[in-house]
């Protein structure tokens, strides 16, 4: 049995003369090489991304209608059943589309009236003693179900464009100033500065507990004319300073 011989003799071989078939040490590192939190984030494998907004309403992909808040309304919002189906699946995170780039944000936000804040269901959940603040809900559900919380924030913010038509919002408190571009008067960084901030300081959940992000989606797409600048050093280092174990992903 020539088979068998051979692999006996490769055995008795390296007992004979030890380390003849060591593993090979692996190379040195060269130039960039994974951070801790990008190897922790590989580890993750499978997690869901949830996107929610006006568009689930309007049946558009970018928000380029520019409607009122008020079109923003579910009828049985339940972000457990997202986390519970999702933890199910055996998925390790979500992650929460807080403003597409339409401009409207899902959390309670000083930076814009743009916000489902001001929709009517809002205002009926407030009545009723119910959170309206979708990012804190996410956020809350996927910590109860043990999942690790992520979020979107569009860089590119139609609401603020001067090259997209706004005739909806004229003449009501969501027209706002047109300030996303390099020509633009107003200084739209400054805006996106504040609204990260929000996102990332957001701690505080409903029992009490803060509120970790494991991942920052800063979403590069653009789809005007204008031309915006964006300062990815400043986002950078705040989410650096409030969430510094999150991965950044963006073009």
């Amino acid at each position: 049995m020539p088979f068998t011989l051979h692999l006996l003799s490769r055995a008795c071989l390296g007992l004979l003369i030890p380390g003849i078939f060591a593993q090979t040490p692996p190379p040195s590192p060269y130039l960039c090489t994974p951070a801790p939190r990008q190897l922790a984030w590989h580890q993750l494998e499978y997690y869901a991304f949830v996107h929610l907004g006006p568009n689930t309403f309007t049946d558009e992909e970018w928000g380029r209608s520019q409607s009122l808040p008020d079109v923003f309304s579910p009828s049985a919002l339940d972000t457990d059943q997202w986390a519970s189906t999702f933890a199910s699946a055996g998925m390790t995170g979500m992650i929460l589309t807080a403003k597409h780039h339409d401009g409207m944000a899902l959390w309670t936000t000083n930076t814009t009236t743009h916000s489902i804040a001001n929709s009517a269901w809002a205002k009926k959940r407030i009545s009723q003693g119910l959170e309206t603040d979708i990012v804190r809900l996410a956020a809350a559900s996927a910590k109860k179900f043990n999942l690790k919380f992520g979020i979107y924030l569009s860089p590119w913010d139609i609401h603020r464009d001067p090259a997209i038509p706004k005739p909806k919002l004229s003449g009501t408190i969501y027209d706002e100033p047109q300030i996303f571009g390099d020509s633009s008067p107003g200084d739209y960084n400054a805006l996106y500065a504040a609204q990260l901030t929000e996102l990332v300081t957001l701690r505080h959940l409903g029992d009490g507990s803060e509120m970790g992000i494991f991942e920052l989606w800063l979403d590069g797409a653009f789809g005007s004319s204008t031309i915006q600048t964006l300062n990815w050093t400043l986002f950078r280092d705040i989410i650096r300073m409030h969430q510094s174990g999150a991965i950044m992903w963006g073009y």
